[in-house]
């Protein structure tokens, strides 16, 4: 079998995707369900969540294109990545307000809707930074018994 690198190299790149595909998602629908039940009360349906987190995915993809294209920078952190976190913080809330109703079929309103992103975002920084503090102490415990 021949394999070249650049072949290798395109195969470890679906490896991200497939983490987002098959962890990222799910768990974030569960974080989104739980951040409705805390401002709204009651639980709602985990496709619906998924679908949600999907179709925020999709558009937050396609506006940072956009940005990227339209607005040409090399910093890290700047204007554009601002914007971009705006964007994504609007279609989450827009898409939780349209795709998420309540027990009786009604659609939340936009503003409840934005609460419910920011206590969802805040669950996932939390979320986020523990496992970076895990897997830090686990990769500094690693090389520390190598010496």
């Amino acid at each position: 079998m021949n394999t070249s690198a650049f072949g290798a190299l395109g195969a470890i790149s679906f490896v991200p995707l497939l983490v987002m595909l098959v962890v990222v998602i799910p768990l974030g629908a569960l974080l989104l369900c739980l951040a409705f039940r805390i401002m709204v009360g009651h639980m709602p349906s985990y496709p619906r969540a998924i679908g949600v987190m999907l179709l925020t995915l999709i558009v937050s993809l396609i506006v940072s294109l956009v940005i990227a294209l339209v607005w040409n920078t090399t910093s890290a952190f700047g204007w554009s990545a601002l914007i971009k976190l705006v964007v994504q913080f609007l279609v989450g809330s827009a898409a939780i307000h349209y795709l998420l109703p309540t027990r009786d079929g009604r659609q939340i309103g936009y503003g409840q809707a934005c609460l419910v992103q920011l206590i969802y975002l805040v669950m996932a920084v939390v979320l986020g930074v523990i496992v970076a503090v895990i897997l830090g102490l686990l990769f500094v415990g690693l090389f520390a018994g190598t010496h």
